[in-house]
């Protein structure tokens, strides 16, 4: 598995049929090329090696429907005329950090994108196996894209690739490549078409300053950058989109465009790291097996985690009257699907306290253990039937809304705008959050059921604040400043929680290893009990930061 950082441009194939052109616009063949060259590329100086020439055929496989190619994803078998590839290969796009507020639109155009915005990454799974059928990761890895539609044969794709490794020079002594550059001609056999194109690939392999530098070049010289993602996208076109695009919102919008946004946006953020997140947890070594520790990257689960809980909140601020196909089956499927990315995550922070201590300390190896084996759940809830149908009954309501009547019960105008019922929305959720706040005050400080109620509040603050950026840009600046403050609110809270969390684990691990506890790991084990009572985060006062939110409740919009 490997992380693909490339920038695509298109190419005349009429000039890929003669001899290939350099990077530095030179003509020269395969024979004059049989060593590194010193080139000069927009005032950095860099070494070009030899050139070679492969012949790659793959077969695409998609939905008829094109589902995958919806999401940027392409699943194939592939094989290489010098024998250096023969298996299947699945790339999903790695997606951007997530802006602050989702559902806010920006008050400015933004700047037009610079060459690092074409730069496209994507995790590279290689999966071996011959082109009969696709292997059994290879489908787990997709099968939350595909729905209930079939995997078959779309396109094969021949590429006649000339490749060249470029390096900087002054950075590392000798010839180290840090960028690949492919020239691909390109045929590509589709339904009723052959389709034939040129493409230059510039690849990092290991020096991203390089890759930039190279964007600059190639944007100076007037390559066009390549509007497909990718070649059965070139060849093909793009899908059409299974989630349906919600409208921006603003002052007018009706309840139906609202209620769409609340759950389009996150169900296409949750969708967008599905396959990551497949991927992930189809990676873990089996209980008691010698391999290497499952070290992910959390990435693909918070970002599940972040918008499946948003999903739920809105569902529950927004659902006085819903009716299927998002009823209570599908809240429940959500919530219990944002608990196991809870504990999920909550093991990988104890995993990250602890790890600190060496891979082979007790409490290390056993939370590890632990991590494990919510990734496992994990997984097998996402290949459940539940699971399937959660999705499909998000994916009908993305398209319509799911409301039926207003909150009095009568028939409800959906094109009426939705201000008045964010408003309540809102206000309800405020009411929930002072009263969860409220209640923290009545419990002694320190104990258990000061630390439940902390948890209570963190859960209401989420809430508060995940409709508080749903009506930002229809309620105005009002919204927009109480998300911000419950942010802060909310990150404080989650500190403490963390906090919280990690003491309660070490007093678990104390009594369930009892007397089978040595005394050097008892005495270790109580220094972390108390550096987890004595925490900051655990110490501190949130109420501050909870006064300065309150100044921004609805009620002062």
């Amino acid at each position: 598995m490997a992380t693909e950082r490339e920038l695509k441009y298109d190419l005349d194939p009429a000039t890929l049929d003669g001899d290939r052109a350099s990077v530095d616009g030179s003509c020269q063949s395969e024979a004059e090329s049989d060593g590194p060259q010193p080139v000069d590329l927009d005032g950095l100086a860099v070494i070009v090696g030899p050139s070679r020439t492969i012949t790659l055929v793959a077969d695409y496989w998609d939905t008829p429907s094109g589902r995958l190619r919806a999401w940027g994803v392409t699943m194939r078998h592939r094989s290489a005329s010098d024998g250096s590839e023969a298996g299947w290969t699945v790339k999903v796009p790695v997606p951007g950090p997530p802006p602050a507020l989702i559902f806010a639109q920006p008050s400015k155009p933004s700047p037009p994108p610079g060459p690092s915005a074409a730069v496209r990454s994507r995790r590279e799974i290689d999966v071996p196996g011959t082109d009969a059928e696709p292997p059994g990761r290879v489908l787990a890895v997709v099968s939350g894209l595909v729905g209930d539609e079939a995997l078959c044969r779309v396109a094969r794709v021949t590429t006649f690739r000339t490749s060249t490794d470029v390096a900087a020079t002054g950075r590392r002594p000798g010839f180290d490549p840090g960028v690949r550059t492919d020239e691909d001609l390109v045929i590509a056999e589709v339904p009723d078409a052959v389709e034939r194109f040129g493409q230059l690939e510039i690849e990092s392999t290991g020096d991203d300053a390089l890759l930039a530098h190279m964007a600059h070049w190639a944007d100076d010289i007037g390559l066009v950058h390549s509007a497909a993602a990718n070649k059965l996208e070139r060849a093909l076109g793009p899908s059409t989109d299974v989630i349906a695009a919600s409208e921006p919102l603003d002052a007018r919008s009706s309840l139906r465009t609202v209620v769409q946004s609340a759950i389009s946006v996150p169900l296409r953020s949750m969708l967008a790291v599905d396959a990551l997140l497949r991927d992930d947890v189809t990676s873990i070594p089996p209980p008691g097996s010698a391999e290497e520790r499952w070290h992910p990257d959390p990435s693909a689960w918070r970002v599940a985690q972040l918008n499946a809980r948003r999903l739920r909140d809105l569902l529950v601020s927004l659902r006085p009257q819903l009716h299927e196909p998002l009823g209570d089956s599908t809240l429940q499927a959500i919530s219990q699907f944002v608990g196991l990315l809870d504990d999920l995550d909550d093991a990988h922070t104890i995993v990250a306290r602890l790890r600190p201590l060496g891979e082979t300390n007790p409490f290390t190896t056993s939370v590890e253990v632990e991590f494990e084996r919510a990734g496992r759940a994990l997984s097998s809830a996402l290949h459940s039937p539940t699971h399937r149908e959660m999705l499909a009954s998000l994916e009908t309501a993305s398209s319509r809304s799911p409301y039926a009547t207003a909150l009095d019960g009568s028939a409800l105008d959906q094109s009426a705008t939705a201000a008045s019922l964010l408003l309540e929305a809102n206000a309800a959720a405020w009411l929930r959050l002072e009263e969860t706040v409220d209640a923290t005050a009545t419990v002694p400080a320190g104990s258990k059921a000061a630390d439940a109620a902390v948890s209570v509040a963190l859960d209401a603050t989420a809430a508060a604040r995940a409709i508080a950026e749903l009506s930002a840009p229809v309620l105005g600046t009002g919204a927009t400043q109480a998300a911000e403050r419950l942010g802060h609110l909310e990150s404080e809270l989650t500190a403490r929680r963390d906090a919280v969390m990690f003491q309660h684990w070490i007093e678990h691990f104390v009594v369930d290893r009892g007397a089978s506890l040595d005394s050097a790991t008892a005495f270790r084990a109580g220094e972390l009990h108390m550096a987890a009572r004595l925490d900051p985060a655990r110490a501190d006062d949130w109420h501050p930061v909870w006064d300065r939110a309150r100044k921004r409740r609805p009620s002062r919009w």
